[in-house]
């Protein structure tokens, strides 16, 4: 409660005078701000939580490591973890463009056991920060198609890229490996299957759709808990704003796709 008073001093300097006066003077301003505005918001958190969802079910039903990559990416950038090097770039071996979110896996050399799993970012990187020796990275990257919404386990693998398995050896030296990672597709999409390319243009619309909703939501419960200064107005604040930090940083962010120039 303390939290939520405090962020309710602190939007209230921007008070909307002009807009509670509009409020005093028509009852049915009054009761879109004080009623239905809430409902909207719900509504359209709902609709953007379950759109998130599936959006974030779909690579980390396998990539259950981006999680924790995501977060210590971010801790990098606040200078409060050593920065991983970059060692090179995934890309596509057909057309060299890069590929993002990618699972990365460093191997030692000899018993061949995998010692950690890090992913490209949203420029195609990757990197490890790992003491001198010989190793072995590979690299791997799933396509799912967007489950139903009547049936999300039912996540369905429509293209793999894979890499061959590349030595690297990491030296004393202040020079870290420089190697691109190419991944051939062991499946491909049927790109000329009308099927494929309405569920790519659907998922695509979708997630989009996902982000106008979260936003509108943050924007409504704003106003309302400026306006009202209702504690759930607040939550709903709180909740949509979560909502976009995961969509915006963690799924657009991390995974926006891109091309070398």
């Amino acid at each position: 409660m303390i939290l939520l008073d405090f962020f309710y001093n602190l939007f209230s300097f921007f008070d909307f005078l002009w807009l509670r006066d509009l409020m005093a003077l028509s009852p049915a301003l009054y009761q879109f701000f004080t009623v239905n505005l809430t409902q909207y918001d719900l509504l359209f958190l709902a609709i953007g939580f379950l759109v998130i969802l599936i959006e974030i079910r779909l690579p980390l039903k396998y990539y259950w490591g981006l999680p924790a990559y995501t977060f210590d990416k971010f801790f990098e950038g606040l200078g409060l973890r050593p920065k991983t090097p970059v060692w090179g770039y995934c890309l596509d071996a057909e057309t060299d463009q890069i590929i993002t979110v990618a699972a990365v896996e460093l191997l030692d050399e000899k018993s061949k056991k995998i010692i950690t799993t890090t992913f490209s970012n949203r420029l195609g990187q990757y990197g490890f920060l790992v003491y001198p020796g010989s190793y072995i990275v590979r690299a791997v990257k799933n396509h799912y198609k967007m489950p139903s919404f009547l049936d999300p386990e039912n996540i369905e693998l429509i293209q793999v890229d894979e890499s061959s398995a590349i030595p690297v050896g990491v030296t004393f030296s202040p020079d870290f490996p420089k190697i691109n990672i190419p991944l051939m597709p062991l499946e491909k999409i049927n790109w000329r299957d009308p099927q494929s390319l309405l569920s790519h243009y659907a998922r695509t619309f979708l997630f989009s759709t996902a982000t106008i909703v979260v936003y509108l939501s943050a924007v409504g419960s704003l106003l309302a808990f400026v306006l009202t200064g209702r504690p759930y107005d607040g939550l709903l604040l709180a909740v949509a704003v979560t909502l976009l930090f995961i969509k915006i940083y963690i799924l657009e962010t991390v995974g926006q796709v891109g091309k070398i120039e």
